[in-house]
């Protein structure tokens, strides 16, 4: 694990996600590699999400999927993906996106969809596993989540997997 720099509350500061009477704030912090996903929990920054769900096991409440949700996509994708928080109002977009596309267009997003977007819904618990959607923040394609709940160990293989190709 890196070294964690320390950081001013709102440093780097990428978004922040409202937890019961608190705050959680999303940070991607620049290293010599590549921005280093980081949160900030009652004045500690993780880098590590078992180390924060270790520390702050209430995040796995069963009344809170959507924030799990949004903390494990966070931790794992930085900011390349954001969480679909409205599904219906994600497809909406999604359609009308499609149905805008220019015809020199037409074969880059062939390569990149269009995807089928009815399975999108909230956040859902089957067996001992999170299932969540987020989308590729530049083209809008989205991925379909599965993920250990509530614990998450450094061993997990959590993949994002791209939704089916309509037909």
């Amino acid at each position: 694990m890196n070294a964690i720099p320390v950081l001013d509350m709102y440093e780097h500061l990428n978004q922040f996600l409202p937890f019961k009477n608190e705050m959680l704030y999303f940070h991607l912090v620049p290293t010599e590699a590549d921005d280093q996903p980081c949160i900030r929990y009652r004045d500690r920054l993780y880098n590590n999400l078992p180390m924060l769900l270790d520390r702050a096991p209430h995040l796995g409440d069963k009344d809170e999927l959507p924030a799990f949700a949004q903390i494990v996509n966070f931790m794992l994708a930085g900011g390349r993906f954001s969480y679909i928080e409205h599904p219906q109002s994600f497809c909406v977009e999604y359609e009308r996106m499609m149905s805008h596309i220019e015809p020199d267009m037409e074969p880059a997003f062939h390569r990149h969809g269009p995807f089928e977007t009815d399975e999108i819904s909230k956040p859902s618990l089957e067996a001992d596993h999170l299932q969540f959607y987020v989308y590729q923040r530049h083209t809008m394609v989205p991925y379909r989540v599965t993920c250990p709940f509530p614990r998450i160990t450094a061993a997990d293989n959590i993949p994002y997997e791209l939704l089916p190709y309509r037909c």
